[in-house]
Formats: C-alpha cells, structure tokens, sequence
C-alpha cells in the first residue's frame, strides 16, 4: 500500500554505523591510495617510486675512488686523483695525486703518484714525486723512489728504496731548496725499519 521512496537516503544498520571512517594513518597502513582522503596528488603505496634526480659532481671536485674493506679490484684505474683502499688493488699502473693505503689494505702494482700515505701493504714500484709517509702498521714490499721519506716507529720497508734528487725531464723541482739543493738524498736496500733510517727523514724549513 505505501511505496517506498527511491531518493530516501538508507538508514545503516546499527553494525554498520560503529565502522569507523579510516585515517589516513590507518589508509596507509591498509594499503590503501590516499588521494581522495583529504591530500589530492599523495599516491598509495602500490604505486611506482619515481627514479632519484641525478647527482651532478662539479668539475672542480677531486675524483675519488675508495676500495672499501673485503672488496678486490683488479684491472686498469684510470682518473682517479685520489685512490684510497681499504681492501685490495691489483693494477698494472695507476697515475693519481694521492695513494692512501688503509690499515688492513693491500696495493699490488705501480704507481706514479704525488704523495702516498702507507698504513697498509703496498707490494710494488713507486714513483712518488713529493712525500711517502710509512706509518707504524705499513708495510713497503719492492721498490720505491721518492722526494721525501717519514717512517714512523714499526713501520717496515722491504726491498729497494731511493732518494729523488732531481727532478725528472719536464718536471718541476718544487721540493728543492731556495739554495738549489734537495731535500734528502740517500739509498736504502734491504730490510728497514724506522730506527735504522732516522737520518735520512728531513724536515725542511
């Protein structure tokens, strides 16, 4: 007898009134897309992340490798100005500004570099053309040559070490003196360590 209206707007059931409305918290912990939740653009957490900007390195920063600890490469490295490892670099030759060879680190190969910072092995043929610094734990295996030596009590160096005192063709002596002479100049063969080579460590003025 009594039709119902169609544009009535249903009554819940008691069950279904007590379901509360989901948070957005609540949303996203579902899985649930948050956009029409109150923050329109948000995607839900099924969508696809965006690739990351790229980094974009001045050119005016130094090139750095790092050879992290348990990590071995072998092969050619090329501009790098700044190799540090940590664990193990096999190379035929490397041309860089500064070789750090880490505590526990290994450099099998040659080298050409400005500087070298030994607390580790290097097992090879240096050419530094400013400081080699052997540290208490470094250890230097084959031949090396350098402007200026500092070897720190403990430090060991095996093999055949030499002075620099000029500079090789085309090369600027920026480690001479303002009287012309050089800062050290000696050969040491053999085994050394730091006690027997105190005399040719020279600190200039």
């Amino acid at each position: 007898m009594f039709k119902k209206n169609r544009n009535e707007t249903p009554i819940p059931s008691p069950e279904e009134a007590s379901q509360p409305t989901p948070t957005r918290s609540q949303a996203a912990q579902a899985g649930i897309s948050q956009v029409g939740l109150g923050q329109p653009g948000l995607k839900g957490l099924g969508s696809p992340l965006t690739s990351p900007t790229p980094v974009h390195v001045s050119s005016t920063a130094t090139r750095t490798l790092v050879v992290g600890r348990g990590i071995t490469v072998q092969g050619a490295i090329e501009e790098a100005e700044k190799l540090i490892v940590e664990g193990t670099v096999e190379t035929s030759t490397i041309v860089a500004r500064e070789l750090i060879v880490a505590h526990g680190g290994t450099f099998r190969g040659n080298a050409e570099v400005e500087t070298v910072d030994l607390a580790g092995t290097i097992d090879g043929t240096l050419h530094v053309r400013g400081s080699l610094v052997v540290q208490t734990t470094g250890r230097l295996l084959g031949r090396a040559e350098c402007h200026r030596l500092q070897v720190e009590d403990g430090g060991q160096i095996t093999g055949q070490m030499e002075m620099i005192t000029a500079p090789r063709p085309g090369e600027i002596d920026q480690y001479a003196t303002p009287n012309g002479e050089h800062g050290v100049i000696g050969t040491i063969d053999e085994t050394a360590q730091a006690e027997e080579i105190e005399d040719i460590i020279v600190e200039e003025s």
